[in-house]
């Protein structure tokens, strides 16, 4: 029978889709200009685009990533890169993961500090600049198979941002799952996302198949 590896990489938009489905409810605080539903959305899809948040944040495949040391049943590793952003300015990881003995699970603790960093919204072209309040961490744990791929994990902390004129400073709490499965049958993506991000509340789940 033939099998598929998942590749949770390709469902990141539908990701972006699901974060921007937001509710209305402000709960965390914001410095300086206030950003609307629309404009965090906007705001959520660059940072994933330029590897500052969710998918592209976690840590899967850093070419910083120190040798394995070895462990007792798998393999642990340090992570330490700075990567450039696309218009200027860079993101710097840090952090230690872990891979078991047969790649079928793995955990990741990690910091990421924005400095200057520079993008623009391949969805309406405005330009975005970031720097760390003072840094997202994300902590995550999965499992995966030759036919299925599951996550969990949270991110937090606080980002000052810079967009035409405007500019504020706000936080980021989020609680993640995600789940993938691909087989002759086709592919399913689920998961649920909660939280806050600039003073929108976050709470949608979802499913999506191919």
């Amino acid at each position: 029978m033939r099998t598929h590896r998942p590749r949770p990489h390709l469902f990141a938009p539908l990701v972006i889709a699901a974060l921007v489905a937001c509710s209305d409810d402000p709960t965390s605080p914001v410095v300086g200009d206030e950003l609307t539903e629309a404009e965090v959305g906007v705001m959520l899809g660059v940072l994933m685009e330029s590897g500052g948040l969710g998918p592209g944040a976690l840590g899967l495949g850093f070419d910083g990533a120190q040798a394995p040391a070895a462990t007792e049943g798998g393999q642990s590793f340090v992570i330490e890169e700075t990567s450039p952003c696309p218009n200027g300015g860079s993101v710097t990881f840090s952090g230690d993961g872990s891979v078991g003995p047969e790649g079928e699970s793995f955990a990741f603790d990690l910091t990421q500090f924005h400095d200057g960093c520079g993008a623009t919204s391949s969805e309406d072209g405005s330009q975005w600049t970031f720097d760390g309040a003072p840094s997202i961490t994300t902590s995550l744990s999965g499992s995966v198979t030759e036919t299925d791929f599951d996550l969990q994990g949270s991110q937090s902390g606080g980002l000052d941002w810079r967009t035409g004129s405007r500019s504020g400073s706000c936080s980021i709490e989020l609680s993640f799952s995600f789940s993938a499965s691909d087989d002759d049958a086709g592919g399913t993506f689920s998961g649920a996302i909660s939280g806050s991000v600039c003073a929108v509340d976050v709470s949608q789940s979802f499913e999506f198949t191919d």
